[in-house]
C-alpha cells in the first residue's frame, strides 16, 4: 500500500518511533509547526523518496530516518542546529544531502552506509564531525571542510573514496590531522602543519615507529585516542592553544617520559595517560597536569579531604574514581570543567567546598556519571549558600 502523508498543521512534534518500521509510507509533509522529529521516527520507511524537512525543525533524533533506502533527495530545514546519531544512516538511495549552516555538530554514524551520496559540503557553523558520520560512504569521493571544524571522531571518513584516494602518510580534512594512512616506519617525526586546528579520535592510534610529533600552537584539541598505544613516543610539548585532551590521548605510550602541557589545557579525559612512564613515575596521591586535577594515584585512605591546588583549572575524567575514602574536597573558583566519572562511586564524599557563588557552581559544565554513586545527602558549600550535589 502506498501512503502519502500531510501532518495536520497543529502537529508541534513527530514523536520517537511514529512511524518506525511504516514501508507503505512514500511520502510524508511535515507541517510548519513542528519543531522536533524523535529517534527513530521514520526508521526502515523503505518505501519514502523524498522529505523536506520545514524551517521550523531544530533538531533531528538519533535514527530518526536510518534504513529509509528509497530515500534519494533530503532538504534540511534552516533552522536545524544538530543532525543525531544514524539520523540517516544506511540511506543507500540517498545521492545529496544539503545540510544548513546553523548546524554545529554532525553526530556518529550520522550518515553512514550512505553509498549512493557522492560529495557532500560541511556550512562553516560545523565544529565537530562524530565517530563513523560518514563511513562507508563508498561513493564519496568529494569532502569539503571548513575551517570551523576542530574535532573529528574516528573513522568519520573511513572506506569513503575520498580516504581511499588519499596517499599514504598523514591525512587532513580541512583544518584537522585526520589519520595516519598506511604503516608509519620506524623512527619517524611528525611536525603537523601550521594552521592545524586539531588532532582526530585514533588519528595516530598503534603508530608504533612515531618517536616525536610537534604540534604547533594553533591545534586546540587532541581527540579520544589520539597516540594511543604509540609506544616509541617518548616526549611530547603540547602547543598554548590547546584546551582540551581527549580520553586514551597517549594511553600505553609506555614509551613517553616528558609531557610538557600548558595552561590553556582546561579539560583531561579518561586515562589519557595511563600507563605512560610519565604518570607511572608520579608519586602516589594527586597527580596534576599542567593545571588539570588529572588522577588520585593509589590508594586514597579513610575519611580523607583533599584541596585542590590555587590555581587548577578542571578537573579530569575518571580523577577521583572510586575514590571511597574521599569524604570532602575543596575547589576554587577557578575551575572550569569538571570531567566525566570525576568522583564516580566516591560513595562517602559529604560535602564539596566550593570558593565561589552557587550560580559560578552551576555554570561550570561537569561530564556525565561525574557525580555517579555519591550520595544524594552530599551538598556543596558555596560562598553565598549551600546547595544539593
Amino acid at each position: 500500500t502506498n501512503i502519502e502523508l500531510v501532518l495536520p498543521s497543529y502537529i508541534t512534534k513527530i514523536n520517537q518511533y511514529a512511524f518506525y518500521n511504516c514501508k507503505g509510507l512514500t511520502s510524508v509533509t511535515v507541517g510548519g509547526s513542528v519543531t522536533s522529529i524523535g529517534d527513530c521516527a521514520f526508521f526502515g520507511c523503505t518505501g519514502l523518496t523524498s522529505i523536506t524537512i520545514p524551517d521550523s525543525v531544530t533538531s533531528i533524533g538519533g535514527g530518526a530516518f536510518s534504513y529509509c533506502t528509497g530515500l534519494t533527495s533530503v532538504t534540511i530545514g534552516n533552522s536545524v542546529t544538530s543532525i543525531g546519531d544514524y539520523a540517516f544512516s544506511h540511506c543507500t538511495g540517498l545521492t545529496s544531502v544539503t545540510i544548513p549552516d546553523r548546524v554545529t555538530s554532525i553526530d556518529w554514524y550520522a550518515f553512514s552506509g550512505c553509498t549512493g551520496l557522492t560529495s557532500v559540503t560541511i556550512p562553516d557553523s560545523v565544529t565537530r564531525i562524530g565517530e563513523r558520520a560518514f563511513e562507508d560512504c563508498s561513493g564519496l569521493t568529494s569532502v569539503t571542510i571548513p575551517d570551523s571544524v576542530t574535532s573529528i571522531g574516528y573513522s568519520a571518513f573511513d572506506n569513503t573514496a575520498w580516504y581511499n584516494n588519499q596517499p599514504d602518510g598523514l591525512v587532513y580534512a580541512g583544518k584537522v590531522a585526520y589519520k595516519y594512512k598506511g604503516t608509519m616506519p620506524n623512527n619517524t617525526s611528525i611536525v603537523l602543519k601550521e594552521g592545524t586546528l586539531g588532532i582526530a579520535d585514533d588519528a595516530f592510534y598503534d603508530c608504533t615507529g612515531l618517536t616525536s610529533v610537534t604540534i604547533p600552537n594553533s591545534v586546540t584539541s587532541i581527540g579520544v585516542d589520539a597516540f594511543s598505544h604509540c609506544t616509541g613516543l617518548t616526549s611530547v610539548t603540547i602547543g598554548n592553544s590547546v584546551t582540551s585532551i581527549g580520553s586514551y590521548a597517549f594511553y600505553w605510550c609506555t614509551g613517553l617520559t616528558n609531557v610538557t602541557i600548558p595552561d590553556s589545557v582546561t579539560s583531561i579525559g579518561n586515562n589519557a595517560f595511563y600507563n605512560t612512564l610519565w604518570y607511572n613515575n608520579q608519586p602516589n596521591g594527586l597527580v596534576y597536569a599542567g593545571k588539570v586535577a588529572y588522577e588520585y594515584k593509589g590508594t586514597m585512605p579513610s575519611n580523607a579531604s583533599i584541596v585542590l591546588e590555587e590555581g587548577t583549572l578542571g578537573i579530569g575524567g575518571s580523577a577521583f574514581y572510586k575514590c571511597t575514602g574521599l569524604t570532602s574536597v575543596t575547589i576554587g573558583n577557578g575551575v572550569t570543567r569538571i570531567g566525566s566519572d570525576a568522583f564516580y562511586n566516591c560513595s562517602s564524599l559529604t560535602s564539596i567546598n566550593f570558593e565561589g557563588t552557587k550560580a559560578q557552581w552551576n555554570a561550570i559544565p561537569k561530564g556525565s556519571d561525574w557525580k555517579y554513586n555519591v550520595p544524594s545527602s552530599s551538598k556543596v558549600y558555596c560562598t553565598d549558600g549551600t546547595i544539593s550535589i
